[in-house]
């Protein structure tokens, strides 16, 4: 079974801040945000969960029925979630009493789950967010009790500004941790991890204590270094990643693959798929085990969507490629989440019925059983 070490984010909002024990409750919150989908990742083909603007929810019926697991609806947004299995699961919420009066801050509590959301427990992380700059928070655990936690202050094209911290007993209490940048995190053991942000892509093989960029040795002809994605392992040795070739001018040239088999101390070129149209922007992929690999890239749709999504599959590790029959309707959000030949993806669908008026934007939930070649909606209530 692929590693999955997937975090999520969410907007801001305000939470319980007693301790103790607290059950999910379905109670709507008072004046909530438009609820729409952020997080789609599957445990196993079966079995998986999501993440909205307000709400967590887990399926154990591939997605036929939701269970909404949310830690509280008392006062605000959750911040970040994290499942390391369908019981052991975590989530970030902030606290209802921010404070105003000095600098602005909200604190953000960590809510503990060891039976898939049925119960939670909640304790303080110590660790504070901007009420009104706050960026998005990345949670990622290796087992129940190594974890870390970094928090976006508020960083932007010019200026990055981030927290980070770790735990040694599944959250009960945090340590200050170093981050080269901010952006999602992956640790596939005790000792590797990495991070993918707007600085790059960069690797740790001393448990965070220290980073370096990621040792890829790009093409030679590629004047731009690609954009990568957070690698995905197979167990501690061997992993795939996947990054978008970036044309200076504009576009993706293409998407291209590497390989490691040391943790990722070291990657070998697998694979480059061309962009059919150089001008437009190569779009998300997804990665399902060493050989089947999907590379996504973004066509004109018809109206009123303005964007679809095409994907070219390979089952042979990237000596052949093939067009899937269908084109789909908007963008994937982020890579797809697969368990074996099963995957998720959330895509946005936006446009405008008139010129400029009756303009829209929602996310769908879509699913893959056979590794990319056909999907579904899953309907998410």
């Amino acid at each position: 079974m692929w590693l999955r070490r997937i975090l999520a984010l969410v907007s801001v909002g305000t939470l319980l801040a007693a301790c103790g024990n607290a059950a999910a409750t379905s109670e709507d919150k008072k004046n909530p945000a438009p609820d729409e989908l952020r997080t789609a990742t599957l445990l196993t083909p079966t079995t998986g969960w999501l993440l909205t603007t307000n709400r967590l929810l887990t399926t154990s019926d591939a997605g036929n029925r939701w269970a909404d697991v949310t830690p509280s609806r008392d006062g605000g947004n959750l911040e970040t979630a994290f499942f390391l299995n369908q019981n052991e699961a975590w989530a970030v919420m902030q606290s209802p009493n921010p404070d105003w009066a000095s600098n602005y801050s909200s604190s953000l509590d960590l809510y503990r789950s060891s039976d898939g959301g049925r119960h939670w427990m909640m304790r303080h992380t110590g660790a504070t967010t901007p009420i009104d700059t706050g960026g998005p928070v990345y949670l990622v655990f290796i087992d129940s009790m190594r974890g870390w936690m970094l928090v976006d202050q508020g960083s932007h094209a010019g200026f990055m500004y981030y927290k980070g911290f770790r735990t040694s007993d599944g959250g009960d209490s945090w340590t200050a941790a170093a981050f080269p940048e901010s952006g999602p995190i992956l640790f596939i053991n005790e000792l590797d991890g990495f991070i993918s942000g707007m600085k790059g892509s960069f690797v740790s093989h001393d448990g965070g204590k220290s980073w370096q960029s990621l040792p890829i040795q790009t093409l030679t002809d590629a004047s731009v270094s690609p954009m990568f994605e957070l690698p995905v392992f197979s167990d501690d040795r061997h992993g795939v990643i996947l990054g978008r070739i970036v044309d200076p001018t504009g576009g993706d040239t293409g998407e291209i693959f590497y390989a490691t088999s040391d943790a990722g101390r070291s990657w070998a070129h697998l694979s480059t798929v061309a962009n059919p149209s150089v001008p437009s922007s190569a779009g998300f992929g997804g990665v399902s085990s060493s050989s089947d690999w999907l590379a996504g890239f973004l066509e004109s749709a018809p109206p009123p969507v303005t964007t679809s999504t095409r994907f070219e599959l390979t089952r042979d590790g990237g000596r052949t490629w093939e067009w899937t029959p269908n084109l789909l309707s908007g963008a994937l959000t982020a890579p797809i989440s697969f368990a074996g030949s099963t995957g998720w993806g959330i895509f946005n669908r936006s446009g405008c019925r008139g010129f400029k008026t009756d303009c829209f934007s929602y996310k769908d939930l879509f699913q893959t059983d056979d590794g990319g070649l056909h999907w579904r909606q899953l309907p998410v209530r």
